[in-house]
């Protein structure tokens, strides 16, 4: 605690006698004071080390207080779901699964699947509702009101204020007494074996007891009763009841089961444990991103959709003028390139669910000097894995053990952590979230394209090509078709 002086006192030069002696911040921000304000000092100080922002949500970073800022734009805990939604519209009418490496075939492929997997749990979840719904009793809600400690049959309405622990306010205290006097009056005027009936009846009462039977010298104070506690006067006013059902909490234990998560999502295609109807097609399918981002890496996230999603069947996809009589061909009309114009090849990860690319999609080996990535020494191969975008990471710890704990050393700085809750059902009927654990992961965020550019077609690619032997051409016989006329000048073949 200050001093007297020391609180008034902003000098550092301060001369007092009878104050503590001035000291330098033990951080090291040349900061000067005296020595009672240092512990006060410390949740200002720029050097002082503090934990992250995130750390409840897993961050483990502990910074100085001056670097908190620039962290927090690569906080592992900083996470951003991408909102990205689009409508594919493919212009087939059935899926190949032969045709692999078509980048449009392949993530339609997707898309079906996709859609057809999230209908088919909505299905069962509404006939998992269904079941439960005839077995739910009707309750009834009694609404919450304020009885008077002195005379149990007075209520009235719950206070405002109250938040379940039965503390009301001045005014509804004194409306409660007013009612009080009031039935203290109304007694008095009574024969005493009337007051000894009431008596009898307050101290017999019971909210939850059969009230069939009023005494007849309540039916003048019925307002003053709890509504919930007389017994309905008649069938056209039925006690207001709810469905249980409504109140049925969703058969969902874990956050991570549901399909807006992408760690469901990437673990269901990494099963592999679906098959597709090829004639059973959605050509209008609608694409729900939702995948999770670090903060430095939304906008280049972002451009992958802007660069692929949002012109797939458009500039990047180009398709044969008799596509809409069923010709299929088609071929990549635009292509990623690097600054030097060199190719990158496009393609789509089905196990990690995102577009990736080839930056070198041809490597020329010479037998003579081939060096294996695992005989690397450590510390080249943590300075390469620094280098990589997160889907490389993702996909290069798949490879081995020793890759494996390299990359999970890189986790805290080039990853991100997701929580995973979990729902416990309480007592009363309520149910509650809590934390199961913390998912450290890679996010599928591939490296940003530097240009595109128009892909040099050969003979197999070339629209003019494919024209002249299209098998939905219509061909025609220009030597037998008749000449055409043009506009403006005498037809020689009629008859002067």
């Amino acid at each position: 605690m200050a001093h007297e002086h020391c609180d008034k006192c902003f000098s550092s030069n301060c001369s007092h006698t009878s104050s503590c002696p001035l000291i330098f911040c033990s951080n090291g921000c040349f900061a000067r004071m005296h020595k009672c304000k240092h512990q006060d000092h410390e949740y200002v100080c720029p050097n002082s080390f503090i934990p992250c922002l995130n750390a409840v949500y897993g961050c483990p970073l502990t910074i100085q207080r001056s670097h908190l800022t620039r962290h927090l734009r690569v906080c592992p805990a900083a996470v951003v779901v991408c909102s990205f939604i689009y409508n594919h519209e493919y212009r087939f009418d059935k899926l190949d699964e032969s045709t692999f490496g078509n980048l449009v075939q392949t993530i339609a492929i997707r898309d079906h699947i996709w859609s057809e997997h999230c209908m088919k749990l909505e299905r069962q979840r509404e006939e998992m509702f269904r079941k439960l719904r005839p077995n739910t009793k009707k309750v009834e809600q009694k609404p919450k009101v304020i009885r008077s400690e002195k005379y149990r049959y007075i209520t009235m309405p719950e206070c405002v204020l109250d938040r379940g622990s039965g503390i009301i306010c001045s005014t509804c205290r004194k409306h409660l007494r007013d009612l009080e006097e009031e039935e203290d009056q109304r007694i008095e005027d009574m024969t005493e074996d009337e007051q000894q009936q009431m008596i009898e009846f307050n101290e017999n009462y019971d909210e939850s007891s059969n009230l069939g039977t009023l005494p007849s010298l309540l039916k003048t104070s019925l307002t003053l009763l709890n509504s919930s506690d007389v017994p309905a006067q008649s069938s056209s006013s039925p006690p207001t009841t709810t469905d249980a059902s409504l109140y049925e909490p969703m058969p969902i234990i874990s956050d991570m089961e549901t399909t807006s998560s992408q760690i469901y999502r990437l673990r269901f295609f990494a099963s592999k444990s679906h098959s597709i109807d090829p004639y059973l097609f959605n050509k209008n399918s609608r694409f729900h991103c939702d995948a999770l981002c670090r903060r430095d890496e939304i906008e280049q996230h972002w451009l992958v959709h802007f660069q692929v999603d949002c012109i797939l069947n458009t500039s990047l996809i180009q398709q044969c003028p008799k596509a809409q009589y069923g010709c299929e061909f088609q071929y990549e009309r635009l292509e990623p390139c690097k600054i030097n114009g060199e190719s990158i090849e496009i393609r789509y990860d089905v196990n990690n669910d995102a577009i990736a690319f080839n930056w070198y999609p041809t490597i020329v080996k010479n037998s003579k000097q081939v060096a294996h990535l695992l005989d690397f020494p450590t510390e080249l191969l943590e300075k390469i894995l620094s280098h990589l975008d997160s889907l490389s990471l993702r996909n290069l710890s798949r490879v081995c053990q020793h890759l494996r704990t390299l990359c999970e050393q890189l986790l805290p700085s080039r990853g991100v952590v997701v929580g995973e809750y979990q729902r416990h059902s309480l007592s009363h009927g309520e149910s509650v979230w809590t934390e199961r654990r913390k998912h450290w992961l890679f996010t599928n965020t591939t490296s940003a394209i530097p240009k595109w550019q128009l892909k040099a077609p050969d003979k197999s690619t070339s629209l003019s090509q494919h024209l002249i032997t299209c098998p939905y051409g219509e061909k025609k016989d220009l030597e037998q078709e008749p000449p055409f006329q043009l506009l403006g000048l005498p037809n020689p073949n009629a008859s002067k």
